[in-house]
């Protein structure tokens, strides 16, 4: 290994763990002491990561409070060390953390924004695709639609909840206060990168959300239409659902492309 490589390597390490070995590769000088002076480059890769934090939670740092936030960053900076070149990835974790940290743990809307904020950036980074649209499915022979397997656009991502997690975000984001009662039931959501590059995200039913569902695993059309009949009185009825979500699929840009089974 050479010199540099190994000053890199106690470098990170003093920067993620607080290693001191890195003191040692630093000279005397008057004023400051080692230590001192290696302390401001580890505040400022700190404060750049807590940065990252408040730039992609912004919702939930509000939602929290300034005390309970910092509280939040010094206890994932302890347990979640950064781990890749790019800081996208860096509060990939937060979610599970929040999950399963007190205080944290104990208010299961914590999670699930802070989940709903990560694949709001996820949708927004995802890759470029084309946006399939309702004239070229019209083209597809009726013999072969039972075969049809579609392909969700890059950006498109399912979530589902169990707190007001979502419309709690988004009264936040509206500068209202969020809403304390919590729902009954699971709520269903998609978020996709529409066709004029807005992320946007939309209630689903409990049967659009199997349908996309299916769609995204790779199921034909007539398994998909298969997977909702639990919920039909009717094959017919099954189908048409199926096809009311194509539809809206098509209008939002949640597809990019199809194709035939064999």
């Amino acid at each position: 290994m050479t010199e540099l490589a190994h000053l890199q390597q106690q470098f990170v390490a003093f920067l993620k763990t607080g290693d001191p070995s890195l003191l040692n590769s630093i000279t005397d000088q008057s004023g400051l002491n080692r230590q001192q002076r290696a302390s401001i480059y580890l505040s400022a890769y700190q404060i750049r990561l807590t940065q990252v934090l408040e730039q992609d939670h912004e919702m939930l740092g509000l939602y929290l409070g300034d005390n309970l936030f910092d509280e939040m960053v010094t206890g994932y900076l302890q347990h979640h060390p950064s781990s890749s070149p790019s800081l996208r990835q860096f509060g990939d974790a937060l979610p599970k953390f929040l999950a399963a940290t007190p205080p944290f743990n104990a208010h299961p809307i914590l999670s699930e924004i802070a989940q709903f904020e990560r694949l709001l950036l996820s949708a927004f980074d995802a890759p470029d695709a084309p946006h399939l649209t309702l004239e070229l499915l019209q083209q597809l022979p009726a013999q072969a639609w039972p075969q049809l397997l579609l392909t969700c656009h890059p950006s498109m991502q399912l979530f589902e909840t169990q707190t007001n997690a979502v419309p709690s975000w988004h009264a936040l984001k509206q500068g209202q206060s969020p809403s304390v009662t919590e729902p009954e039931k699971k709520r269903y959501w998609l978020l996709a990168r529409t066709p004029d590059i807005r992320t946007e995200f939309t209630p689903l039913t409990q049967i659009e959300y199997q349908c996309m569902q299916s769609f995204y695993n790779g199921l034909p059309f007539s398994l998909v239409c298969e997977a909702i009949t639990p919920f039909c009185e009717t094959q017919e009825q099954g189908a048409q659902m199926v096809i009311n979500v194509l539809q809206k699929g098509m209008s939002a840009g949640w597809f990019s492309q199809f194709s035939v089974a064999e």
